[in-house]
């Protein structure tokens, strides 16, 4: 009897171990995959190779060039991690010298002249629990909602004191690049919030830290523009950063979808850690389009800011500049072009180089929850 009873448990811890073996084979199979797929939650953009597209004017069927497009195209990448993302990542940018009207599919907004408006696009992102959930599911039948993964685009707002910065010997490019080194040279010190009209007021002298991380407490989803106003203690600064609440997902089977678009913030003490936060996208390409322009009377006017042309955004991801069949006149008094418009026109133009530095300062997390 003890021997029989031996036998069996011999088998029983056969058995046991030979299920622990296959187990952990299939262990070692979801780590290399989760291995093959995974990469940092942050890709630095400024550490990165970014490319110039050659600079396109924006010319509607009557001939008169109305503004500028050109873009930025993530060439070389230094993070092993993050190589898949060379050639997927752009930031397509459209300068107006006349307010127009964008429209994407249903969507329409109101650009102003001397504002840089840009669309921020995405291909074929990497999410790093798409293949271990896929095995799971195969082999186990296990779910894991991989959607609650996502993408935050991380920019840093701030108003620099040119003054203060030339007394140090820094060029503004320099401190673009840099904010958080040159902080004491911000005059930011609120940003004003407004969506779909709610009004909330962000005040940046507090130096937070991660665990203190707040939504904007405005609308998002409605396919409105989320404006932030820039402001100094008691006085309106004249700039502002906006997004559209909704980004466009296109799919490689030619459908598309609208997905809502949040937003996050950190007060920095002197400029604002802002989170456009956009939801998993699978396999498609996200396109969304944050502007940043200056709020003067030169373009706050009625004059200046009824839009002249509709246009329709570019279409395929290639396309730099809207197709001149897409640019629409609409049909306005005669307006003059002023010494100050002119005096405008020059300056935005000249802080096109301030801004694309910038552009370059923009980070990408990934946040997996």
């Amino acid at each position: 009897m003890q021997l029989a009873q031996a036998l069996k448990m011999e088998e029983k811890i056969k058995g046991c171990r030979s299920k622990l073996e296959s187990r952990m084979m299939d262990l070692l199979e979801l780590i290399g995959e989760w291995r093959k797929t995974w990469h940092p939650p942050y890709l630095p953009f400024r550490a990165c190779e970014w490319n110039l597209t050659e600079i396109e004017p924006i010319i509607p069927e009557d001939g008169k060039e109305i503004g500028l497009s050109f873009a930025y195209v993530l060439n070389k990448v230094p993070i092993p991690h993050f190589k898949f993302a060379e050639k997927n990542i752009r930031i397509r940018c459209r300068f107006y010298y006349v307010p127009v009207t964008e429209t994407v599919d249903d969507l329409s907004y109101n650009v102003t002249k001397a504002e840089l408006k840009m669309d921020f696009i995405v291909s074929n992102w990497h999410w790093p629990l798409e293949r271990v959930t896929s095995i799971l599911a195969e082999k186990y039948n296990i779910t894991i909602p991989v959607r609650r993964e996502g993408l935050a685009l991380w920019t840093n707002l701030a108003s620099l004191n040119r003054t203060k910065l030339e007394k140090i010997g820094v060029k503004v490019q320099t401190a673009a690049e840099n904010v958080e080194a040159y902080v004491d040279s911000s005059v930011l010190g609120a940003l004003k919030v407004s969506s779909a009209g709610v009004k909330v007021k962000i005040n940046l002298r507090l130096n937070a830290t991660a665990e203190d991380e707040r939504e904007l407490a405005v609308p998002s989803g409605l396919g409105r523009q989320i404006h932030l106003g820039f402001l100094s203690e008691n006085t309106t600064l004249g700039g502002y950063f906006r997004f559209v609440d909704v980004a466009k997902v296109k799919y490689p089977n030619g459908t598309s979808e609208t997905v809502p678009v949040k937003g996050a913030y950190l007060e920095a003490g002197g400029y604002l850690r802002l989170f456009i936060c956009y939801p998993y996208f699978n396999n498609g390409t996200l396109e969304h389009d944050p502007s940043i322009g200056v709020a003067v009377p030169e373009t706050t006017s009625t004059e200046a800011s009824t839009p002249q042309y509709i246009v329709a955004a570019p279409e395929s991801v290639q396309d730099i500049a809207p197709k001149t069949q897409n640019i629409k006149p609409i049909k306005l008094p005669a307006i003059g072009i002023t010494l100050m418009d002119a005096v405008l026109i020059g300056l935005a133009v000249s802080l096109i180089a301030l801004i694309a530095t910038s552009l370059l300062k923009r980070k990408a997390v990934v946040n997996h929850l």
